[in-house]
């Protein structure tokens, strides 16, 4: 027997909160959806941006390859002991559905003591340059994965605590107080012919 008193206040305020919780369901299933449609999104963005991470690291490790066996391992390491960088790493966020998603932006600054660089070089510095990038945005997007999945964790146990727990439970007891109501009812009518009755058969006397 539901625990809640069988009155008609009570079935008006069970009703009216059946409809602010299926509501909350609503915006919750929708929710959910959105996040999922962001998480596929993200997941196909992050297996391209892996893809093109391998083919710079290739580019760079051919490019170096062809160097060291050109100019010589030496020429090669004395050229890099020249060359200095700074790497200005910028760390902001964006909400989507209420779960922040990491923004990062990388920035770097090359600077060399030689008034002439080789070509290869150059092509190498950059090559890993922008591994660099690509590792900061593979990272991005795996923090961003990692964060939507537990946010979609959390949603669907919402979600499915609504459908199968709490919206049943106040179902059930607008039901429970339905019923109590018509059986009083029915009652108060019964009794109310059974008085009739009684006041007709003694106004005959």
């Amino acid at each position: 027997m539901p625990d809640v008193k069988p009155t008609r206040i009570n079935l008006i305020n069970i009703k009216n909160y059946i409809k602010i919780v299926k509501n909350g369901y609503s915006i919750l299933k929708r929710k959910r959806e959105s996040l999922v449609i962001e998480f596929m999104k993200i997941l196909k963005e992050e297996s391209y941006s892996r893809a093109d991470l391998y083919n710079i690291l290739q580019s760079a490790y051919r490019t170096a390859a062809f160097s060291i066996s050109y100019y010589g391992e030496q020429n090669v390491l004395r050229v890099a002991s020249y060359i200095s960088n700074k790497y200005t790493l910028s760390i902001d966020s964006k909400n989507i559905m209420g779960v922040k998603i990491p923004l990062l932006q990388g920035e770097i600054e090359l600077s060399s003591s030689l008034l002439t660089s080789r070509l290869f070089f150059d092509d190498i510095f950059n090559n890993f340059s922008k591994s660099l990038d690509m590792l900061i945005k593979i990272a991005k997007k795996e923090e961003s994965l990692v964060r939507l999945v537990n946010e979609i964790d959390k949603t669907k146990r919402r979600v499915n605590a609504l459908e199968y727990i709490h919206i049943p439970k106040l179902q059930q007891q607008a039901n429970y107080i339905k019923t109590v109501l018509a059986e009083q009812e029915r009652d108060m009518f019964s009794s109310l012919k059974h008085v009739k009755k009684k006041i007709a058969s003694s106004s005959r006397y």
